[in-house]
C-alpha cells in the first residue's frame, strides 16, 4: 500500500487508524517514524508499538533480526542520523523483516510482517532504490511481508514504490510534478486529486483497475496523532 497526500490532507491520521486495525493481525510490525509524529501509537497503557529511538550508537550496534524477533512490534524513531544513515537503517529493517518471514526455520518463526514508513519521500532515494527495500516491495507479499509507504511528494520517490503497490490511497495533491508521477502508475486521471477536500481520498486497486472515492472524516482512532501542521505563524495571517 502507498498513501499519498499533501501535509494536512488527512493521510497520516487515516493511516494510523489502519494501523490500529491491522497491526494486531501481524506477527511482526515496524513503523518507521522519521518525524516522531506517531507517539500516540506508543502511549503507555495502550501501546500498539514499543518505541525504539535509534541514535548513532544504536545505529552501529543493533542486530535487527534479533531485535524484531524479540520485540515484535516497534516504532522506530531515528535520532540525529544523517540521510545516508537513515536510508541504511530502513534498508536493514526491511532486510530483517524479509529474513524472519522467509528464511528463519524454527517453530516460533514469524509468518507475517508489516513494515510502514512515514515521510517515505525523505527516507528513500529517488534515483537508486535500496536493493533490500526493492526486494521487500516487489516480492515480500508472497512471504507474508506487507508494506505501507506514506509520502507528501511522490515526485521525490522511486516509481517502484508506487507502481508495485497493490493498493494506492490518494489524498489531496496539488503539485503538478506529483500529479505527473502518479499518472505514470495510476488507472485514472490524477488531476482530479487537486479537487479533493481535506480527509477525502481515492482508493485505487492496481490489479482490477477499480478506484473509489472515500470520506475518512469519520474514521476513529483510539490513540492520538501528534502533528505540527497548524503552525504558530499561521494565526497572524488573514486567510
Amino acid at each position: 500500500m502507498t498513501v499519498i497526500g499533501a501535509s494536512g490532507s488527512g493521510k497520516s491520521y487515516y493511516t494510523g487508524a489502519l494501523l490500529e486495525d491491522r497491526v494486531p493481525n501481524f506477527d511482526i510490525a515496524v513503523h518507521f517514524d522519521l518525524e516522531d509524529e506517531e507517539g500516540g501509537l506508543s502511549v503507555e497503557g495502550n501501546a500498539l508499538y514499543g518505541t525504539l529511538v535509534v541514535d548513532k550508537d544504536r545505529f552501529e550496534s543493533i542486530d535487527w533480526p534479533k531485535c524484531l524477533f524479540n520485540h515484535r512490534k516497534l516504532r522506530v524513531v531515528p535520532d540525529a542520523l544523517d540521510d545516508e544513515e537513515i536510508e541504511e537503517l530502513y534498508g536493514q529493517i526491511c532486510e530483517a523483516a524479509m529474513s524472519l518471514c522467509k528464511d528463519l526455520e524454527i517453530e516460533a518463526a514469524p509468518e507475517s510482517a508489516l513494515v510502514s514508513c512515514d515521510e517515505a519521500h525523505q527516507v528513500l532515494s529517488k534515483h537508486s532504490l535500496d536493493s533490500r527495500v526493492n526486494r521487500m516491495q516487489t516480492g515480500g507479499r508472497k512471504h507474508g511481508v506487507e508494506t505501507i509507504h506514506l509520502a507528501q511528494r511522490p515526485a521525490l520517490m522511486p516509481l517502484t514504490i508506487l507502481s508495485q503497490s497493490d493498493r494506492r490511497i490518494y489524498f489531496h495533491v496539488s503539485e503538478q510534478r506529483d500529479i505527473d508521477k502518479i499518472n505514470k502508475a495510476s488507472t485514472f486521471d490524477a488531476d482530479r486529486l487537486k479537487n479533493l477536500q481535506a480527509r477525502e481520498a481515492i482508493v485505487e486497486n492496481k490489479h482490477s483497475g477499480e478506484f473509489e472515492k472515500i470520506d475518512t472524516d469519520n474514521c476513529d482512532r483510539e490513540r492520538p496523532h501528534f502533528s505540527g501542521d497548524d503552525g504558530i505563524l499561521d494565526d497572524a495571517l488573514p486567510v
